[in-house]
């Protein structure tokens, strides 16, 4: 069993949120591990096809959610020659925003410590590289019809979770 839909990111946009929400749905099947990563470029050799199947169960709806696939440059390549009829979902913040809370993730586990103005002035910190959703959403494109990626706005899902989960189903 493999998905028939996936959360590809954006990473602090609200993935975690609508992982869970859609969890609780009964016709809806994700698995308890969140981000399987198994498309993504830091996938390993260990994250075989069998080892990815054996994370699903047969429902009507199958999905997985990964924030990284969205800023992966394998990932669109690697789930369309796996799952091509796959139906994505991105959900976007604001980029400012997004970056910013990035950001504090980062500092939160010590892996930057320069201000945050240091930070976006390096263009190639995950931060900052990560909000480029264009170049993201053009790779999706390249590999999968338009139809087929649904793309949500993180502040309206917020302000209208219920007409955006319904969109979602």
């Amino acid at each position: 069993m493999l998905p028939n839909f996936l959360i590809v990111g954006a990473a602090k946009s609200g993935t975690t949120w609508m992982y869970e929400k859609l969890r609780r749905h009964p016709e809806v099947y994700m698995p308890r591990v969140k981000e399987l990563g198994f498309f993504s470029s830091n996938a390993t050799e260990d994250k075989t096809l069998d080892w990815y199947k054996y994370h699903f169960k047969r429902a009507p709806a199958v999905g997985e959610a990964t924030p990284a696939y969205l800023h992966s440059p394998q990932a669109p390549r690697r789930i369309h020659n796996l799952i091509p009829d796959v139906k994505l979902i991105a959900i976007l913040r604001h980029p400012t925003d997004r970056t910013y809370s990035h950001y504090w993730m980062y500092r939160g586990i010590d892996e930057v410590d320069s201000t945050f103005k240091e930070a976006i002035q390096e263009s190639q910190r995950p931060c900052v590289k990560e909000s480029l959703y264009g170049e993201q959403l053009d790779r999706y494109l390249s590999f999968f019809e338009r139809d087929q990626l649904l793309i949500l706005i993180a502040e309206e899902v917020f302000s209208h979770s219920s007409e955006s989960l319904n969109r979602i189903c």
